[in-house]
């Protein structure tokens, strides 16, 4: 919820759609990513969205027609009239995320990314996937800092799926798929993304 108006996020068609919260219909105030920030060759997909602090943050991906290539994720910070219009400046936006952004979470004035890095593979895992953190209330979010928090290593051989925080304690959930589409994982814990306790594998 932003204001007095729910959000839903459309993966298929990169579209943020505005809900009334007492009957739960549709407004008719939509937004769909615009061709600007879509890479030639690719096409976008809504990934995920959080509210912070009254604003509203939203996760695009982009995928070649194959599903094997994905060029950097997009962070956008929507300017919503409730009732009225969804847009995004060109300064609302950073595509300086890793491929394959697939969580959000927020903790202090950094805003975390889990992303796969690319397509998820059988056998193996993406080393290109990371957990990053980026400024989410920098003035210019276009030229905000992305820095890399996290990434698969020999210890950790997985991808990078997800991301939450109780506290100053941030969950991080890795995964890979075996040969067979199987995935296997860890939840591990940490209060400084250096020393991680395993909650569950």
């Amino acid at each position: 919820q932003v204001g007095a108006y729910l959000y839903a996020l459309d993966y298929d068609n990169a579209r943020i759609v505005e809900i009334n919260a007492t009957t739960y219909a549709q407004t008719g105030v939509t937004y769909t990513l615009a061709s600007s920030f879509v890479p030639s060759g690719y096409a976008a997909h809504g990934q995920a969205i959080i509210e912070i602090g009254g604003a509203l943050y939203g996760l695009f991906t982009f995928a070649n027609s194959a599903w094997t290539a994905y060029a950097n994720s997009l962070l956008v910070r929507f300017t919503i009239a409730g009732g009225t219009s969804i847009t995004v400046a060109a300064t609302d936006a950073n595509n300086g995320l890793a491929p394959n952004g697939f969580a959000l979470a927020v903790s202090g004035s950094d805003l975390y990314v889990a992303a796969l890095g690319g397509a998820q593979v059988a056998g193996s895992y993406n080393p290109a996937s990371r957990l990053q953190k980026i400024a989410y209330g920098a003035a210019n979010l276009s030229t905000a800092s992305v820095t890399d928090v996290l990434a698969p290593s020999a210890t950790y051989p997985y991808e990078i799926r997800d991301i939450s925080f109780n506290g100053s304690t941030a969950y991080v959930l890795l995964g890979a798929y075996n040969a067979s589409w199987q995935m296997a994982g860890k939840l591990l814990a940490t209060t400084n993304f250096t020393t991680f306790t395993t909650i569950n594998d």
